[in-house]
This record gives structure tokens, sequence and C-alpha cells, in this order.
């Protein structure tokens, strides 16, 4: 093994030995060990992405954090809107998640009025999720779910990517790229009380449903982790497969190719 292909392995273990401490600070076979479990590869294919992502400019480039973040905040506007309305129906596995008190969609709102800067932002906002056909097909799925264990798979991912995962991490990226008024959304899950806030998500999350719970209740919102985790990286992987850049490189290419064939031609009818 190269010492270039050491790096990205060591990186690997690293990342998998963090993200196995954080599963482990769940209840032994509890609803949180095992929805980590269930996204454990995907978790780590997200990484991936991410990095492209960062290499093809989401911290250099306001045009595609802002519409990173404008899916993502569509995503958890229906998520939390769902979420409410099943609070109010009774619903005790949302009135769960409601009761941890995480409003994101306005942090999303604060952020993506500034980014944008025009009073159209919201349309602006819509537009780049049509864009996005992964991030339309997880958009009817959210509109579709029926109860409050439906939802959670989503709440578990958009919430707890902030609240567990990279918020904190993401937030001094975003401030020095693009100013503190691009911050709102991190605000909540920064700071002192960091780490009583993810004990807090854990707790509620093994709260939500027992491994022996009737009608499989338990199963059925590990699956639905596990897909939204995958929606996720699709999004994603749809945005790297579409960076900025392409159309710009692309037309570069063209021209040289074009200019190459040129002299080509030239050259040929000189002779």
């Amino acid at each position: 093994m190269t010492p270039s292909d050491a790096e990205p392995q060591q990186q690997k273990q690293d990342e998998g030995k963090v993200f196995d401490q954080t599963t482990a600070k769940g209840q032994p076979n509890g609803l949180f060990q095992a929805s980590m479990k269930s996204i454990r590869g995907a978790h780590f294919q997200a990484n991936r992405i991410r990095g492209f992502l960062t290499l093809t400019g989401l911290f250099t480039d306001k045009r595609i954090y802002r519409d990173v973040i404008a899916i993502f905040y569509l995503l958890t506007e229906e998520m939390e809107a769902k979420l409410d309305f099943f609070s109010k129906k009774g619903d005790p596995i949302a009135e769960k998640i409601r009761a941890l008190g995480y409003r994101f969609t306005e942090g999303y709102e604060q952020d993506l009025e500034y980014l944008y800067g025009t009073n159209d932002w919201k349309e602006q906002a819509r537009q780049a999720l049509q864009k996005n056909a992964a991030a339309v097909e997880y958009l009817e799925k959210l509109q579709q779910v029926k109860s409050g264990q439906e939802v959670a798979g989503a709440a578990f991912v958009l919430m707890g990517a902030l609240i567990i995962g990279g918020g904190a991490v993401a937030m001094p990226r975003v401030k020095s790229a693009y100013g503190e008024e691009a911050t709102h959304l991190y605000q909540p899950v920064v700071g002192r009380g960091r780490e009583q806030r993810k004990r807090e998500f854990i707790q509620c999350w093994d709260s939500l449903a027992e491994p022996t719970s009737s009608g499989e209740e338990f199963d059925k919102m590990v699956q639905a982790s596990q897909e939204f985790m995958q929606g996720n990286n699709d999004v994603l992987s749809a945005l790297a497969r579409n960076p900025w850049w392409l159309p710009y490189a692309t037309a570069a290419v063209v021209g040289v190719l074009s200019t190459a064939a040129y002299f080509v031609r030239r050259r040929l009818y000189m002779k």
C-alpha cells in the first residue's frame, strides 16, 4: 500500500471509530443504536460526497452552498410541519421529538434570505429543489407520511445531522466563507451544552420505541431512518454530479478541441 492509499484508509478508520463511539452512547440494542447501525454505510458515503462538494466549491462559491441548504430547508420545513401536525393530533412519537424544542426551519430561512439577498428567495429555493430529481422524490415521500412513526426516520437524519453530526463543525467554515449572517441554522447546536444536547437527542430516540414493541414499530422506524439517509445521499450525489463549474469546464474542453482541430486541418491544407 502506498502512502497515498494509506491516508484515505486511515481517515475511514478514524471516521468509523468516531461513528461507533457515538453509536455506543445509545441504550444497548435500543432504537438509537439500531438506527445508527442502519445508516453506517450511507454515512461514510455521505462524507465522501460532501468531500467532493467541498472540493468543487461548497465553502468557496455561495451559489453552491445556498442551493444545498435551500434543498434541505424545504425538506426540513416539510418534516417539521408533519411533526407539528401529528403532535397536535396526540401522536406520542411526534410529541416526544417536538419536545426537544428544535425549529431548524427558522434558521434556514434567515440564512437563505441573506444568501439569496432578494425578496423572492423562497421561490429560488424551490427552483433549486425542482432541478434535483432526488430532492423532488424525497419531498414527495415526506408529503405522504401518515404518522409520527413514519416521519421519525426523516427527523433522525435531518435533525441528527445537525445535533449529533457535523453542525458544530460546519458553522465556523460557513462563518469564515459567508459571514455570521449565514450561520443561524447552526446556532442552536453550538456552544455550551453541546454534549447535553446530544445526550437528550439520544435519550429521546431510545424512548420512541422498544425492540419488542408490537406492530413492528421499532423495525419500521429503523428502516425509515435508513431510507431517508439514502435519500439524503441521493440528493447530494445529484448535486455532486452537476457542479456549478461543469458548463464552463465543458465549454473549455470544447474550445481546446475545436482549436486543435482547426490547426490540424490547417496543417493538412498547407501540405
